[in-house]
């Protein structure tokens, strides 16, 4: 028997993928009822591109023939590279002396003067930029606006490739910008130019104040002056007075918010830019010892003065057997804690270009707080001013303090501290939110509740904290590089239960609900509450999260001195004031008291009981098993279509779906593809605890969002062995299984040995991929870097990589990049080692599976591996190797055929 296979040379290569001309000439004719079809493939600006051509005698049915409905149809039947540029509609198609089609002589069109149906052409230098860059990455020769990185071949290394290219450029990018925003036209919106960016106005006039201004003014402090903020560090180098001086006018001059003064008229408090900078920013000070330090320290912290703009002072110190120091000083009313790292990122910055005799290039100022004002006025004129007005003076107590005393002063503060241990604040960070799914706050507050409040008083009123700068209130204006104090201050009203869950969950609805758009609302209403109603709260709580060092502890290490940043004088927000913070992988709370309102023993009885309370929530983590479904793991990658069930393509080791892309856009219109990603990439520091528990939770989510079978599965490398696990829950829940697809599966006793983290190609590897981000690094360095990840689990590797990357001197957004890489292989690593002792699920569905070709013989070893546990209709070999298999073109004809029945 004789299988006819079709014109070899008709064969050819498009945009990196073999395409039959055969295939498309066929569906080309179905479709149109021309007379003959002919494709052909010719140069074209930006590599080949095909052209169809059209045989049509009767010249009635030629003026009938619509391009683009055609065009159109095609695109439903093929994928985009199979669709003709343009189709050609000729009375006689050419022939050669034996009858057959002269391709030859079929002629290209002028391109120039085609509107090009499948491809529209990058807009602006932004676009055209990175079209060159992917062309050059990917090895492909056409990419336009509506090009995909991944649909094109791209993975996470080429991601990180054109991370770093698009840095040189002086372009702002990072990998999980190209994982959220994988289309040229939308990664290219992303994109925020370094030295190009417009220098914005300042208005001459006076302007409103923030809320959080407005209420620190409300407060009639008796020194206002004096409320500052301020960093104390030790420098681990010498600094020239000289260019920190620079450094520092160099700040204030470039960043407004330094540069504000405030007066009080008919229309209260407001504030105004001035050009005036102090000549005296920086104090070069020596002294002997440790009293005089703090006389200092005190003397800089009074020296600030609000109504004339003066609101940064610096003191480098020198002090015999003592590493020098270096004390800033900055009012409270022009930062707040995310504009510290933005001072502290660009001092550094601008030191080290004085130190190497260039001139002081700081990246332009986002947005200015007056902007950030106006904006804000502008989103709480959108408010049921009446609404807002009844919620949150029903979250205010009715009395000042509990005491009805008034507000105690600075004076009168005394600190209670405590500690949770470091297992215990592991267990806080990694598992409160999968196990009880609430965050990690919401169980701090629970805690609180439960040690504050009781039966005879259930009711506590806390004011809370919020960073203030919340996309949904500010939409596109952009704050990353904004200066200010933007704090949201708000109160909320919890109640105490005897029962531990129900206060977890009323807690949680509590905060749900008051922190909507991060609780500015409360201080939008104050602003324009003209009948001085007070809304007070009892008690102050601050979780101040994971301290990060913001990548400047390479010349500097924090100390706690300083002196005073208050006033004595000065009234406290609350009687009690809780912070809390981790630090050194360890939760420390500093319980701030007025010893006018509350005694020591009772403080301190307090800050037992809560780490008490707290501990007994940690342990029931430990035992708590119950999984529920997260609909947040879903990733749409195509639109519904039909009412066909859709396709759920489970994530493999390295937790993301995108190397489904291309078969979703094969499937578009067809088929609807969801990915299910690891949560890691949802809640930050998660990792999973087993692949049982993420299948569990990965069953109940598809359970969900589709009640009743039949399901369709498909898993690629570790999704292969979840899309097991999930599927043998629904056939125990009684399910109809209709399809089970295998990628390369997983199987455990064949691991790659040079994927694990003990070989030293996977250490090499992850060293290449940090290079590539913070360019090429030293052997000690990267020795020093694998030291600390090799000590210990991957879990942890976060904050041990920061601890490195502390040593280097990077900018912030280089450090963010490397971030991302190395939290990308911890994922990946940890999935790896709890793989350890894991057996494959056994299914009653039969599996189909296709495996690389390479490297040679491993297909076999991995398909027998299955076969002794599930039983394979289908089981095919393709030439291709692991990362490529989920985009060959066997593969993703085979599964479009079986998915689409053809």
């Amino acid at each position: 028997m004789t299988e006819y296979l079709g014109r070899i040379d008709q064969q050819i290569k498009i945009r990196g993928f073999r395409v039959e001309l055969g295939e498309i000439e066929s569906k080309l004719q179905l479709l149109s009822g021309a007379e003959h079809c002919a494709v052909v493939a010719h140069e074209a600006p930006g590599g080949k591109r095909l052209v169809g051509y059209l045989q049509q005698t009767d010249k009635a049915q030629i003026t009938e023939f619509n391009e683009n409905v055609l065009l159109q149809r095609l695109a439903v039947e093929l994928p985009d590279y199979m669709v003709p540029a343009t189709l050609v509609v000729l009375a006689k198609l050419p022939l050669t002396p034996a009858g057959k089609i002269d391709r030859q002589n079929l002629l290209a069109p002028n391109w120039h003067e085609l509107d090009d149906a499948s491809y529209i052409a990058p807009e602006g230098e932004t676009e055209a930029l990175l079209s060159q860059l992917w062309k050059t990455l990917l090895g492909v020769e056409l990419v336009g606006r509506e090009s995909n990185f991944f649909a094109l071949g791209g993975d996470s290394i080429l991601a990180l490739q054109l991370v770093s290219h698009v840095r040189q450029a002086g372009l702002l990018l990072t990998p999980k910008d190209i994982f959220e925003q994988p289309v040229l036209k939308q990664l290219a919106a992303l994109l925020q130019k370094i030295t190009e960016q417009k220098v914005q106005l300042l208005p001459t006039s006076e302007f409103s104040l923030m809320p959080i201004q407005q209420h620190f003014f409300s407060q009639q402090p008796a020194e206002p002056s004096h409320w500052n903020q301020h960093v104390c560090v030790e420098l681990k180098q010498g600094m020239n007075v000289d260019a920190l001086a620079k450094s520092l006018h160099s700040i204030v001059a470039h960043h407004p918010a330094l540069r504000l003064k405030f007066s009080h008229g008919n229309k209260g408090w407001v504030q105004q830019y001035t050009d005036v900078i102090s000549s005296d920013l920086l104090w070069n000070c020596k002294i002997d010892d440790d009293a005089e330090f703090s006389a200092l320290a005190l003397e800089l912290q009074q020296s600030l003065n609000i109504y004339r703009g003066d609101l940064l002072r610096a003191a480098l110190i020198k002090q015999p057997q003592k590493a020098d120091r270096l004390l800033l000083v900055i009012h409270h009313l022009a930062i707040d804690g995310f504009s510290w790292r933005i001072l502290f990122d660009d001092l550094w910055s601008a030191y080290q270009q004085l130190s190497t005799t260039q001139e002081i290039q700081l990246p332009a100022v986002s947005a200015n707080y007056n902007q950030v004002i106006e904006q804000l006025n502008i989103w709480t004129r959108t408010l049921d001013m009446q609404q807002q007005r009844e919620y949150w003076f029903a979250q205010g107590s009715s009395s000042s303090s509990p005491s009805s005393l008034p507000l105690p002063i600075y004076k009168n503060r005394r600190t209670v501290s405590v500690k949770l241990g470091i297992e215990d604040t592991q267990i806080l960070l990694r598992k409160t939110v999968g196990q009880l799914n609430v965050p990690t706050p919401n169980l701090l507050i629970t805690s609180l509740v439960q040690t504050l409040a009781s039966v005879d008083k259930p009711d506590l009123h806390l004011y809370l904290e919020g960073h203030g700068r919340e996309e949904s209130v500010f939409g596109a204006l952009d704050l990353s590089r904004t200066m200010g104090w933007m704090t949201s201050l708000y109160p909320v009203k919890l109640s105490w239960s005897a029962y531990a869950e129900t206060c977890l969950e009323s807690v949680a609805q509590c905060l749900n609900e008051a922190q909507q758009h991060g609780g500015i609302g409360y201080g939008a209403v104050m602003s324009y509450e003209s009948s001085k109603r007070s809304v007070n709260a009892d008690i102050t709580f601050n979780y101040l999260g994971q301290y990060v060092d913001n990548g400047f502890s390479h010349w500097c290490k924090p100390i706690v001195a300083g002196g005073p940043a208050q006033s004595d004088l000065n009234p406290m927000l609350t009687p009690l004031v809780i912070n809390a913070q981790i630090t050194e992988g360890q939760l420390s709370l500093d319980w701030e008291y007025a010893h006018t309102h509350h005694t020591e023993n009772e403080v301190s009885q307090w800050a037992n009981d809560f780490v008490v309370n707290l501990q007994q929530w940690l342990g029931r983590i430990g035992s708590k098993t119950e999984v529920k479904a997260d609909l947040r793991l879903l990733e749409p990658l195509n639109q519904p279509c039909g009412t066909e069930p859709a396709i759920f393509c489970i994530h493999p080791v390295t937790g993301r779906t995108t190397g489904y892309q291309l078969l979703a856009e094969r499937l578009a219109g067809k088929r609807h593809l969801i990915g299910i990603q690891s949560r890691s990439f949802i809640d930050d520091g998660w990792f999973d605890a087993s692949l049982s528990l993420m299948a569990e939770s990965y069953y109940q989510t598809i359970k969900s969002v589709q009640k009743q079978g039949p399901y369709y599965l498909l898993g690629w490398s570790l999704g292969g062995a979840l899309c097991l696990e999930v599927a043998a829950k629904l056939e125990a829940d009684q399910q109809e299984v209709a399809f089970i697809g295998l990628l390369d599966c997983y199987v455990p006793g064949f691991e790659v040995a040079e994927d694990q983290w003990h070989s030293p190609k996977a250490q090499q590897k992850l060293m290449e991929h940090l290079s590539l981000l913070l360019s090429p690094l030293s052997q000690y360095q990267s020795q020093q870097c694998l030291k600390l990840l090799n000590e210990s689990s991957p879990e942890l590797w976060p904050s041990q990589f920061d601890m490195w990357l502390s040593t280097m001197p990077v900018s912030r957004h280089m450090a963010e990049n490397a971030r991302q890489v190395l939290f990308s292989w911890a994922i990946e690593q940890h999935m790896r080692a709890i793989c350890a002792n894991y057996q494959l699920a056994r299914v009653e569905t039969n599996v189909e599976s296709w495996w690389a070709a390479n490297p040679e013989g491993r297909a076999k070893q991995l398909s027998s591996g299955l076969k002794s546990i599930n039983s394979l209709v289908s089981n095919k070999i393709v030439n291709s190797d692991h990362l490529g298999i989920v985009r060959d073109e066997d593969v993703i004809s085979d599964l479009i055929a079986r998915l689409l029945n053809e």
